[in-house]
């Protein structure tokens, strides 16, 4: 199921001529010779991490997490995005990530599940460009399949919006990804009306009933709730915070307790 990769040329990845390099990405850049082949040779891959019912404990969705392997050297997500940003090629970086996500990670789902694929940060900036990149990437039977998770970001209620109400429209489910709880969270579930909200890792590892963050993320569970969304925690990594989240009315968990990527 081989996807074409799109050429850019808007502005968080195309590269502006005669623009001055900030030192630190100039840096980066010449630590990170190896990123434009990677880009080129599409040498990215997705290993997946089960998304698990907390009631049921069955497997209802996979996550795609970016991996890289050039010449047998392997590559963090983080790595690749960060020498990404700084050769100013996010976009390019995000078309092969989805790409190869759309083809690895379709196949392994069961009959009821679904692919979870982030969207960048930078999306919400250029909702239409995100959007047209997505419907030239997958079928509209492909992205029934699909959950676009759009992280909470300051100041973009409206574009947040454009970009979820898209994606919607063209098949996808959404999710509002690192929600940690307070009016903000509570401005973009009302805005963007997610079909999931998935909890920070901040308010979720390590959790116990007595802990400080129980009370937000109570709040982050009624508020989905009310609004017809699931909750999904991530970053579980005991049983101890497994049975806290459940207890709590969370649906949803992800972590290394639940699946490790594969």
């Amino acid at each position: 199921m081989q996807r074409r990769v799109l050429a850019r040329t808007t502005s968080s990845g195309s590269g502006s001529a005669g623009v001055p390099v900030p030192a630190m990405d100039l840096r980066v850049r010449l630590e990170t010779p190896w990123l434009p082949r990677l880009l080129a040779e599409r040498a990215v891959t997705s290993v997946l991490q089960p998304i698990i019912n907390l009631e049921s404990g069955a497997r209802v969705g996979v996550e795609a997490l970016m991996r890289g392997n050039l010449d047998g050297e392997e590559r963090s997500a983080l790595e690749i995005l960060e020498a990404a940003r700084a050769h100013e090629l996010l976009f390019t970086m995000d078309v092969v990530a989805w790409t190869a996500a759309l083809d690895q990670g379709l196949p392994r789902l069961g009959p009821d599940e679904r692919l979870h694929v982030n969207l960048l940060p930078t999306a919400v900036d250029e909702p239409d460009t995100y959007l047209a990149t997505t419907q030239a990437l997958a079928r509209r039977d492909d992205l029934a399949r699909v959950v676009v998770e759009i992280a909470e970001a300051d100041g973009a209620e409206t574009r947040m919006s454009a970009i979820a109400d898209g994606h919607r429209a063209l098949g996808a489910r959404v999710a509002l990804d690192r929600a940690c709880g307070g009016l903000r969270t509570l401005r973009h579930i009302d805005t963007i009306r997610p079909d999931m909200v998935k909890l920070d890792m901040g308010l979720t590892l390590g959790l116990t009933p007595d802990d400080a963050r129980v009370p937000v993320v109570r709040a982050i569970v009624e508020q989905a709730r009310a609004a017809g969304a699931l909750t999904v925690a991530v970053g579980i990594e005991s049983a101890a915070a497994c049975l806290t989240l459940r207890e709590l009315g969370v649906d949803l968990g992800q972590g290394y307790f639940l699946g490790r990527p594969q």
